[in-house]
C-alpha cells in the first residue's frame, strides 16, 4: 500500500446544546482510504449520524502502516 504522509488532523464538532459543564459523549469517526486528513464533509457526516443534540462528533484519520508482505498474514493486519 502506497500512500503520502500527511500530518494527523482531527475535526470535531460541539452539539448545539453544549454546555461546558455537562457530559457528553463522543462519537469518533474513523476515515479510511489511504490514512489521509479528514476534511468537513467527513465531519458533516459524523455530525449528520449524531444528530444536532447531545453528542459531541469528530472526525479523525484511520491511522495505517505501509504493508509488508514479509509480515504475519502478509503484513494486512494493523
Amino acid at each position: 500500500m502506497k500512500h503520502k504522509r500527511v500530518e494527523p488532523r482531527l475535526l470535531a464538532s460541539l452539539p448545539a446544546n453544549y454546555d461546558r459543564d455537562g457530559s457528553f459523549p463522543v462519537l469518533v469517526y474513523l476515515a479510511g482510504g489511504d490514512g489521509s486528513a479528514v476534511t468537513r464533509k467527513d465531519l458533516a457526516y459524523v455530525r449528520r449520524l449524531a444528530g444536532d443534540q447531545d453528542v459531541i462528533a469528530v472526525a479523525m484519520p484511520l491511522f495505517k502502516k505501509c504493508v509488508d508482505p514479509e509480515e504475519p498474514h502478509a503484513g494486512v493486519y494493523i
